[in-house]
């Protein structure tokens, strides 16, 4: 007989504000409006969101103490609102929707990003080290430089300005083809 070695796989998550309600309609309205006239369909594999903590990979095991240190990050900071306003890119393949400066938010993410390296011995909470720019993504990675530059003359002058309570944080898992909300807790609860 032979004896299996157990696969241990790691999976994809990360720590995000998920925007729901009309809102959250709204933006993923924009997302699939990317997909159908600008064949940009990677921003539909996720909720609209703001990313507080870049993906990372741990086991599933690890659920119940990601979940438990979330609801700890949750318990330690109150709901806020948000404003946001306008489109903004990072070129030459990111389109999103901009976010008036806000410091409950730098704070949320900061405490995020705090717990995830002690707790998690996570140190990837911005992309290549950048300073966190909290946006709402509706295009990116498959977004074609060609593209990228139709979608801006139309995106660049376009109004928005809508208004957001963020009252909770989540944490996304990947399936292998889409993200997934696994846990969600609310800010300034016990």
């Amino acid at each position: 007989m032979i004896k299996m070695k157990s696969i241990k796989i790691k999976n994809l998550y990360f720590f995000a504000i998920v925007l729901k309600g009309e809102i959250g309609d709204l933006i993923s309205n924009y997302k699939k409006h990317m997909a159908e006239t600008y064949n940009s369909k990677a921003a539909l594999r996720s909720p609209p969101h703001i990313t507080l903590h870049m993906p990372f990979k741990k086991f599933s095991r690890d659920e119940d103490r990601m979940s438990n240190l979330l609801k700890e990050i949750g318990y330690s900071n109150e709901p806020f609102n948000l404003r946001l306003i306008n489109f903004n890119c990072f070129k030459p393949r990111v389109i999103f929707i901009d976010l008036e400066p806000s410091k409950p938010l730098i704070q949320l993410q900061k405490n995020v990003e705090k717990i995830a390296k002690i707790e998690l011995n996570l140190f990837n909470a911005s992309h290549k080290g950048r300073p966190f720019k909290p946006h709402i993504t509706i295009a990116f990675r498959d977004l074609s430089k060609e593209g990228f530059g139709n979608a801006w003359k139309e995106f660049e002058t376009k109004d928005i300005d809508h208004r957001y309570q963020v009252d909770s944080i989540s944490l996304l898992k990947h399936d292998s083809n889409k993200w997934i909300e696994i846990f969600e807790t609310k800010l300034g609860s016990c």
